[in-house]
């Protein structure tokens, strides 16, 4: 087969305009990228493996095997855009792994808080992470500045893309920002804002900190029941205890409510389900189901959009899957006693800071974590971490949750040690 010279050239021009366009233009919600560099940056390495495909296929489409001349230019042209993809050290994409979408909302001073969380999720898994990452024009540059700081080895499984905190234009943006602490409302629009590709996401608070394979968190998707769109651990353990057993003013998931610093989400669920409601006698979807839950309840909510979603799955709760709460470990667990008995059994899986407790001294044993996991230096053995972990707790041996510092040192230990012989079998 021969292709004339003006044809051969029109197919050349093709390919570098949709690759282009496919690498620097993404195709779901408008990237907080302020400049064509940055948007390259944060789409190349999804781009990639899609591009290395796409290109495969039309070679093989375009050209017969007798036209070796024309393919072997365009593959030529494709090896020359990877090799200058490489020295930007963009990140090998493991197409065997699948790829584990993450949502975190950060607003105000929660920069710092956001990367040792992000930190955390990458020391203990060999899978491939894209963070979705909503905050703030002034915060873009320090994530930027510290992800890429961090070493190639760990940054080559992490993709990530960061997006402008946007809300409905229903009128009510200022009050949704403001929904509890800044910005965190942000979640509940994620079915609307993320691209519809994105069919499942683990969405966190900012303050949580893994100390096991994010894979495992990501596995509970497979439990799903064919009714259920989104997991979450209740909020106590105690309905003597429990905050909305004692003191909700609104409708609330189960005997003590649901805490939503780790929800897992369905997406695709979610965007197509109608929903059981009090609003109106007639089922409702969800994106036209929150404004009017707001209004009805907005001066009843003390945990913003954490009671909507309790609100929600109040009517809907066969649509909730339940996981335990050594998934979403909080002050409230230890405080007055270990009243998250799975944990002394599998260990703390992730650890929830809720209510600053990383920043002051009210809860020792959380700053810990928090401080050990920020110290550590990306490269660094994990058994020296697990030793450092251990000492630091014991410290805090004589408060409430220092008492349970087991469960916590429990969790890592068994993951480091499960790391460590997936590595030693690789």
């Amino acid at each position: 087969m021969s292709i004339p010279s003006s044809a051969k050239w029109g197919l050349v021009a093709m390919f570098f305009i949709t690759s282009f366009l496919y690498l620097c233009v993404p195709d779901n919600a408008q990237t907080a990228a302020g400049s064509l560099s940055e948007k390259f940056l944060m789409n190349a390495q999804g781009a990639r493996s899609f591009l290395k495909q796409r290109t495969t296929c039309f070679l093989k489409a375009c050209f017969n095997i007798s036209s070796l001349s024309t393919g072997l230019f365009l593959e030529t042209i494709f090896q020359f855009c990877l090799s200058k993809e490489i020295e930007m050290n963009f990140g090998e994409t493991k197409l065997d792994d699948p790829l584990i979408h993450i949502a975190v909302v950060a607003c105000g001073d929660r920069l710092e808080e956001t990367l040792i969380s992000i930190k955390s999720s990458l020391m203990f898994t060999k899978r491939s992470i894209f963070y979705h990452i909503f905050t703030e024009e002034e915060l873009r540059s320090g994530f930027i500045d510290g992800i890429e700081s961090w070493p190639e080895r760990y940054r080559s499984n992490l993709q990530y893309q960061l997006y402008p905190i946007s809300y409905p234009e229903d009128g009510n943006a200022k009050n949704w920002k403001k929904l509890f602490k800044p910005c965190a409302s942000q979640r509940l629009f994620l079915p609307m804002v993320l691209s519809k590709d994105i069919d499942s996401i683990i969405y966190v608070d900012t303050d949580i900190i893994f100390l096991t394979d994010v894979l495992q968190l990501w596995s509970i998707f497979t439990k799903f029941n064919s009714t259920q769109l989104s997991a979450l651990s209740i909020e106590h353990e105690d309905k003597r205890m429990g905050w909305y057993s004692r003191f909700a003013r609104h409708p609330y998931y189960g005997i003590t409510g649901v805490n939503s610093g780790v929800m897992l989400m369905n997406l695709t669920r979610i965007r197509k389900v109608r929903y059981k409601n009090d609003i109106k006698p007639s089922l409702m979807m969800w994106k036209d189901m929150l404004l009017p839950l707001y209004n009805k309840y907005r001066y009843n909510i003390t945990w913003g959009d954490q009671d909507l979603l309790n609100i929600v799955f109040h009517h809907n709760p066969d649509m909730l899957y339940v996981f335990s709460c050594e998934w979403n470990y909080r002050p409230d667990h230890c405080m007055y006693g270990q009243l998250c008995k799975i944990a002394k059994d599998t260990g703390v899986k992730v650890v929830h800071g809720c209510r600053r407790v990383y920043h002051n001294e009210k809860q020792p044993t959380f700053k810990a974590v928090y401080e050990t996991i920020k110290s550590y230096k990306f490269g660094d053995e994990l058994h020296y971490l697990n030793q450092v972990m251990e000492k630091n707790l014991k410290e805090t041996e004589n408060t409430y949750c220092g008492k349970e510092y087991e469960s916590i040192l429990k969790g890592l230990s068994q993951n480091i040690e499960q790391l460590n012989d997936s590595m030693l079998i690789d």
